[in-house]
């Protein structure tokens, strides 16, 4: 028998419901494209100023929205970016910065591409405020008293946020107008005032002060802040502080000396305000959060400092460096009258690691010998002094507290450093960190009374890095990291005054966690504590292949709380090299830490 053989497919071959269904798609495609073809839709055309704002509008739009991208995830093919060019000083050591707009970002790395580098809110601006120092003395004795009086200057303002410069002779005589002054015949007095506002309008203009005014208010108070903006419409003083303070611009300034300059009529005696007209001024009646220490002031308020001034100049300016020194630490005491907290969470083993927080808090809150206790700066006659029998009020708390009238002192443990400490371990290995550990404990902690339980770690970081570093937490808070606490904290240029000098060992243990939820007295294993903690910084530093696996392993399994830690390190640096930079830039001048320049 024959093969069969399958004939060729044809239509007839289709069963007839599908047969009919094809040919009604193909008679209905047909009839829609006949139609559509006959009856073409017209738009109405659109006005030409309408189309070109509809354009410009469309053009803005463009430039404006950032066009969709998606993740690295589903595009594995692409290259990888490069990071931001490495900023001018931002590494010291080990740490390393980044300066940017986008600090609030939970991660870093999301913005630097570089696992060590924090990224930081930019530097603010800092207004130079000017003052004028010339030796009227050449004994080496009353010049370093006076040098004393200018550092103690220097570091109050420097902490309100300021860039404090001492001007002298040498930019008086730089001014073009200084031979004209020469020409005259004045008063000492005002010749010296003239000289002052020749050097003040040579830099520029901006703020100038007497080395003996200084700021004695809170960070946030009102004249301090308008000072900081640097907005000087007009040429202005202080109703109170007569020759104290001025605000002024370099062309405003330079008017003024000119009419002083050309007034044949001034008499020798004659102060430079009143020989002024009274319009060159605007008069701003704002003073209270400025204390100026001139002689009727010392005098009235002050009188056992005025008879010692006038008996020994060494020994007056000894005593009212003291003065103003304890006046500055009263101050800021009585910004926070609910007191210093000290930041312990989990406080069972961690003594040790808060040791210096404890310590820097104890020296905070100890009161100054000065020669006249219970005063008050001039500015204000209702403080409440320091007193030794009624001592600021410190606590130890296990999460941080967001008020106004308090200052917190927290530490920032490594994560291989809080866990051996929790777990009282000496070693901190991959088995136990994942079937043992929670991760970002330490965060959790803190930010619990914040935040609540159940908040993820990036939105903890954007808050605990509001508490660190934005206007608010820097004024209100310090933060130390438990391996570098001496290194990147300088207290008093934080403070803006001298702290107590006091032997470590001689200071009172405060009593353990007051403020803990359940009342547990730490362990007072110190030498167990101590043990870890050098164990654990070493495993942080180490340079070897192994220690460094294990180090990353731990950040790795704790984020939120590696970069809490990252932050606080490199927020902590940068503010000392900040403060460096500029001392190196004024070592050869008076009142410098490192200044030589007593006969300037």
């Amino acid at each position: 028998m024959p093969p069969y053989r399958r004939g060729p497919l044809n239509l007839y071959m289709l069963p007839r419901r599908f047969v009919i269904a094809f040919v009604l798609a193909i008679g209905f495609a047909v009839l829609l494209i006949i139609f559509a073809a006959r009856s073409p839709v017209t738009i109405p055309p659109v006005p030409e100023p309408v189309a070109k704002k509809i354009s410009e509008s469309a053009q803005h739009a463009a430039d404006v929205l950032t066009k969709p991208k998606l993740p690295k995830l589903y595009n594995p093919f692409a290259n990888d970016a490069h990071s931001p060019p490495e900023q001018a000083n931002s590494t010291h050591g080990d740490t390393k910065w980044y300066s940017d707009l986008k600090w609030l970002n939970p991660f870093s790395s999301l913005v630097t591409l570089d696992n060590e580098r924090a990224v930081l809110p930019p530097l603010n601006d800092r207004p130079t405020i000017y003052t004028y120092y010339e030796t009227r003395d050449k004994n080496s004795k009353i010049v370093e008293a006076e040098h004393k009086l200018l550092l103690t200057w220097r570091r109050a303002w420097w902490a309100q946020g300021f860039r404090p410069v001492v001007l002298g002779k040498a930019e008086s005589k730089k001014n073009p107008l200084y031979r004209r002054l020469q020409q005259r015949e004045m008063g000492s007095a005002l010749q010296k005032e003239l000289e002052r506002w020749l050097a003040w309008e040579y830099m520029g203009g901006g703020i100038l002060a007497n080395w003996l005014v200084l700021p004695m208010h809170e960070y946030e108070d009102e004249l301090l802040s308008s000072l900081r903006s640097s907005k000087f419409e007009r040429l202005t003083r202080f109703k109170g502080l007569e020759m104290g303070l001025f605000v002024g611009k370099k062309r405003e300034i330079g008017d003024a000396i000119k009419q002083l300059l050309e007034n044949k009529e001034i008499k020798p005696t004659t102060p430079l305000v009143d020989a002024l007209p009274r319009k060159t001024f605007h008069i701003d009646s704002r003073h209270s959060s400025i204390a100026y220490y001139d002689m009727p002031t010392i005098k009235s308020k002050y009188s056992r400092i005025a008879d010692q001034l006038g008996t020994s100049l060494e020994d007056g300016y000894t005593s009212l460096q003291q003065l103003i020194n304890a006046h500055l630490q009263t101050t800021w005491l009585n910004a926070f009258p609910d007191g210093v907290a000290i930041l312990k969470p989990y406080p069972d083993h961690m003594t040790t690691l808060t040791s210096f927080a404890m310590q820097i808090a104890q020296t905070l809150t100890t009161c100054h010998d000065i020669p006249i206790p219970k005063s008050c700066p001039p500015n204000r006659p209702s403080c409440k002094p320091c007193s030794s029998h009624r001592p600021h009020k410190l606590r130890t708390v296990n999460t941080y507290e967001n008020k106004t009238s308090l200052f917190t002192i927290g530490t920032v443990a490594h994560p291989y450093t809080f866990n051996s400490l929790y777990y009282y371990r000496e070693t901190v290995d991959t088995p136990f960190v994942r079937r043992k550990t929670a991760r970002d404990q330490w965060l959790a902690e803190v930010t619990d009374n914040m935040l609540g339980p159940d908040i993820s770690g990036p939105q903890r970081l954007v808050r605990f890095k509001e508490a660190v570093a934005s206007g608010f937490g820097a004024a209100h808070s310090l933060w130390l990291t438990g391996e570098h606490k001496y290194s990147t904290v300088e207290p008093d240029w934080v403070f803006g005054f001298e702290m107590p000098k006091i032997d470590p060992g001689a200071l009172a243990l405060l009593p353990p966690n007051l403020d803990s939820k359940d009342n547990r007295p730490p362990a007072m294993d110190k030498v167990k504590e101590e043990r870890l903690m050098e164990l654990a910084q070493k495993i942080i530093l180490a340079k070897s292949k192994k220690e460094q696996q294990t180090r990353e392993m731990v950040e790795g399994w704790n984020l939120a709380d590696s970069e809490a830690w990252r932050f606080v390190r490199a927020f902590g640096t940068r503010r000392k090299v900040e403060r460096e930079r500029w001392e190196e830039d004024e070592k050869g001048f008076a009142g410098g830490e490192r200044s030589r320049a007593w006969f300037r």
